[in-house]
């Protein structure tokens, strides 16, 4: 077996993907490498002519690491969702020592200065709260015509792969774990940045987290999340900050001292359905645009995600 096999893209662009697979090096023979195929990309949604692209073993290091450089990248959006393959073997000379599959999209989401970038464009995020199975049972089609991010409690691998297919970007919310189980969040940020659905993980206000978390959990956003009576001093970690809406004054300063890209963040009472939410997101947007532009806004009406408190808008 495998262990911790990781597969995740580094600089991706219109012309090229650089496309890497890890796992721990073990036990395995000094000599064992790392080899197999990158093929797609697969979409629900178009029609596409898969190529096939070989894996090459980076050599010797800390871990096993393999790259493959993919031509003219097809990226995953929610509009199209395309999904790669990456078939992935062990092998010491012509033995197999090991092998696994793994799917995997390029998603062009990262943080710059105080902005989120989508496909090397500024991007407002959307979010509205959502229970998994709305999207499991759910209308895709209704749900991706929303345009919203769909925050989602710790989604399951069954969820996060529908999502993947359908074109449903999701924020897994991971808040409710205590900041010091910092071995459970790890592996949860793990298992979700295999995902190309889930492109940011709302994480609570402190939580402990190792130096290198970004490497063990690459290509996925890290939002910390912070009550309202909190000033918005992010942990080392941070990617984003999501602030609870309270005062405007109090918030306005918030904003305004935050380093990292600030969504906003409300709630609504929990019967409030996914339109009703998605239509709360621009009403937020509006009501605070005198104090400046956030990088996103996040109404959540799901009784099994976390609850922020009431603002009138």
């Amino acid at each position: 077996m495998l262990n911790q096999l990781c597969v995740f893209h580094g600089a991706a662009s219109d012309a090229e993907a650089r496309i890497y697979v890890r796992a721990a090096r073990d036990d395995w023979p000094a000599d064992a490498r790392l080899s197999g195929q990158i093929i797609g990309p697969d979409c629900d949604f178009s029609q596409t002519l898969p190529a096939t692209i070989r894996l090459a073993d980076c050599g010797p290091g800390e871990t096993l690491l393999a790259q493959a450089i993919v031509p003219d990248p097809c990226c995953w959006t929610p509009e199209l969702p395309f999904l790669y393959r990456a078939r992935v073997e062990l092998r010491q000379g012509d033995a197999l020592l090991a092998s696994a599959e793994r799917l995997f999209g390029v998603r062009r989401l990262g943080v710059h200065g105080r902005n989120l970038i989508y496909n090397a464009k500024r991007w407002v995020l959307r979010g509205i709260g959502i229970a998994a199975a709305e999207i499991e049972h759910g209308d895709s089609v209704e749900l991706r015509a929303l345009a919203a991010t769909l925050v989602v409690t710790n989604p399951s691998d069954a969820i996060c792969e529908h999502a993947s297919r359908q074109g449903l970007q999701l924020l897994a919310d991971l808040s409710q774990f205590g900041v010091t189980e910092r071995i459970m969040l790890v592996g949860e940020l793990q298992r979700l940045a295999q995902w190309p659905a889930v492109g940011m993980a709302l994480l609570p206000n402190g939580a402990n987290l190792p130096a290198n978390v970004q490497r063990l959990a690459p290509n996925l956003l890290l939002a910390e999340a912070f009550p309202a009576d909190r000033p918005a001093s992010p942990s080392p970690w941070a990617s984003v900050a999501m602030c609870e809406v309270g005062a405007i004054e109090s918030f306005a300063q918030r904003l305004a001292a935050c380093r990292l890209p600030c969504i906003a963040a409300s709630s609504l009472p929990s019967e409030s359905t996914a339109a009703q939410q998605r239509a709360s997101c621009d009403r937020l947007q509006a009501a605070l645009a005198a104090i400046g532009d956030c990088a996103g806004y996040v109404v959540n009406a799901s009784q099994d995600s976390t609850q922020f408190a009431f603002f009138n808008y």
